[in-house]
């Protein structure tokens, strides 16, 4: 008798909360049970829980309804659950336990070694000097400028004919055109067609156009300091706050961060760690900004239900101002985009072979469709797709009309691109729009025209160096073996080349430029933990072929160690990760 009085008990508190809240369940016409939201106007399939011990539902000046956790004096837009506040623990406790693991990793990082470019023979110019940091690191200072820079000047691209760069006595650059005899604060080389030819010309070296890139920002930068006052548990609305508030060529000033309660002053290494630690909190899911876009790598992909937050595009313009801001001023952040994303970001078109890396059931199923005969399979497809956010399914038409437009075998390569393009795209346009338009303002998109996703995604996350042995040592073999010729010859290409070509190598093969935190032990796939595998596939005259979400290479039987690298090298650089059978 206790069981079922204390479930009648529950289940009247339960329907008072509901009713509290002004909840309602109703019935669709196919039966399916759905619940009103009166309070919001909407409506969710999954049945509303009550507030968690501790939170409160409070409503703004502008009667948008917030949540207040008492039990850390937080708040959230987004409405808790219990399983919501179970993920953002879990979140917390990754955090905290991956942290100084975390830092490590990240401060290995780097981008172009000192020796990355050997200059000889040249003198450093007048008023520079070379120095090395407390790391062993090789930096220049321009005593001119009263500035630091990793690059080394000697190695920039050189201004066009008939140009001269000075400086006031305030320290602002300009530069002379002595055949015109005109002055300009503007860099010739950040517009002027000749500047864009001669970058064009290093287009095969990215250690030259980075140099460039480098020049540009420099060259841009405004003289004195940006301030930059946060607290380190809110270091997030903190940083919103200050980075919103200021105008974009503010952000192109020299960064002072501070942290309150803090002694120490910043040469270069406190902002590192804000950036590290603001990076990191953007994937906090109480923000609902940002989610991992499959457990394969753990890149990152903008949230379709950002739009809890109202105020969520502010953010995003926010988050592309930070994600600039560490590009201009040669930080890296800690999480990483997906390689998609950032070919939205350089204005480049998607492919449907870019889903096998963010969604790969879905790449799976387009595939299936064009490999087969679609009037055959009688399928009831037409040019729509849906989309659930919080328990809300809503059908999207691909093109007008398209509710009504079957599928057929002819007309299906335009559903698969359609469809291709709104699997990016769904629910996240007005986002990714916020998102560019922040970061556009302090890194305009015609500097970086000239750089592809991979190579972005290194400028962003910087390198770590590869450790070979640790990568051989974690693989397995598909129908070779480790004493097969052609396994052989792949280690020794690997051992061959420089870091940044291995850092290629594993972007082909993973799809990001990251090696996890443990090293290649700790590789995820699509369904959990897996190994890089090198299987034998297809003949001697097909490239190499990579599935990221699977981190598995299929290398084809090749006759020569000289065959392989040429293929390797072809697929790397050429195929965008997919070879061509």
């Amino acid at each position: 008798m206790l069981i079922p009085n204390f479930i009648s008990v529950c289940a009247l508190n339960l329907l008072c909360i509901i009713t509290v809240e002004r909840w309602e369940e109703r019935t669709d016409p196919y039966g399916r049970h759905y619940y009103v939201d009166h309070n919001t106007r909407t409506t969710t399939w999954e049945r509303p829980e009550p507030l968690p011990s501790g939170w409160e539902r409070r409503h703004d000046q502008y009667n948008r309804p917030y949540y207040v956790d008492h039990n850390t004096r937080t708040t959230t837009w987004h409405r808790p659950t219990s399983e919501s506040i179970r993920t953002f623990q879990q979140w917390q406790e990754r955090r905290q336990q991956n942290q100084d693991v975390r830092r490590q990793n990240y401060q290995q990082r780097y981008l172009i070694p000192s020796s990355g470019i050997q200059v000889v023979g040249r003198d450093l110019p007048p008023g520079w000097e070379r120095r090395i940091d407390h790391n062993g690191r090789v930096y220049f200072v321009d005593h001119n400028t009263k500035t630091t820079q990793w690059e080394d000047p000697r190695t920039l691209a050189p201004l066009p004919p008939s140009w001269e760069k000075k400086v006031t006595d305030q320290g602002i650059v300009y530069f002379i055109d002595h055949s015109t005899k005109t002055t300009t604060y503007t860099d010739p080389r950040t517009g002027a067609p000749r500047y864009l030819k001669c970058f064009s010309s290093y287009q095969g070296n990215f250690d030259w156009r980075l140099a460039g890139f480098r020049q540009m920002c420099q060259d841009s930068a405004l003289p004195g300091h940006t301030k930059i006052a946060i607290s380190r548990n809110t270091i997030f609305e903190d940083s919103y706050n200050a980075i919103i508030s200021l105008k974009p060529y503010d952000l192109r000033k020299r960064l002072y961060i501070m942290f309150k309660g803090e002694d120490g002053l910043d040469y270069g290494g406190l902002a590192r760690e804000w950036f590290f630690q603001l990076s990191h909190e953007m994937l906090n899911p109480m923000y609902c900004l940002f989610e991992y876009a499959n457990q394969n790598n753990y890149s990152l992909q903008i949230n379709a239900a950002s739009s809890v937050n109202p105020d969520h595009l502010k953010y995003f313009k926010f988050v592309g101002r930070v994600i600039a801001m560490a590009l201009y001023h040669g930080k890296f952040i800690d999480n990483g985009f997906t390689l998609p994303f950032y070919k939205r970001l350089l204005n480049r078109g998607v492919s449907i072979n870019d889903l096998e890396q963010v969604d790969p059931e879905f790449y799976n199923s387009l595939n299936w469709i064009k490999d087969n005969n679609i009037d055959e399979c009688d399928m009831e497809m037409f040019f729509t797709a849906d989309m659930e956010i919080f328990g809300e399914i809503k059908t999207y038409e691909l093109k007008t009309g398209g509710s009504d437009i079957k599928v057929t075998d002819e007309n299906k390569e335009e559903y698969i691109n359609l469809m291709s393009h709104w699997r990016f795209t769904r629910g996240v346009e007005d986002q990714t729009k916020a998102f560019m338009e922040g970061f556009y303002e302090v890194v305009p998109l015609r500097w970086l025209e000239f750089f592809n996703e991979k190579e972005l995604e290194m400028m962003l996350c910087g390198m770590q160096e590869i450790d070979v042995d640790d990568w051989q040592q974690n693989t397995v073999y598909k129908h070779y073996t480790k004493n097969s010729k052609q396994v052989m010859w792949f280690w020794q290409f690997v051992r061959d080349r420089k870091n940044e070509q291995r850092i290629r190598l594993l972007q082909f093969i993973t799809g990001t430029c990251r090696v996890p935190i443990g090293g290649f032990s700790h590789l995820m796939g699509s369904n959990g933990p897996q190994k890089f595998c090198i299987e034998k596939v297809g003949k001697e005259s097909w490239l190499p072929r990579s599935h990221t979400c699977f981190n598995r290479l299929d290398l084809p039987p090749y006759k020569s160690y000289d065959q392989l690298v040429e293929k390797l090298n072809f697929a790397i650089e050429e195929t965008e990760g997919f070879g061509n059978e």
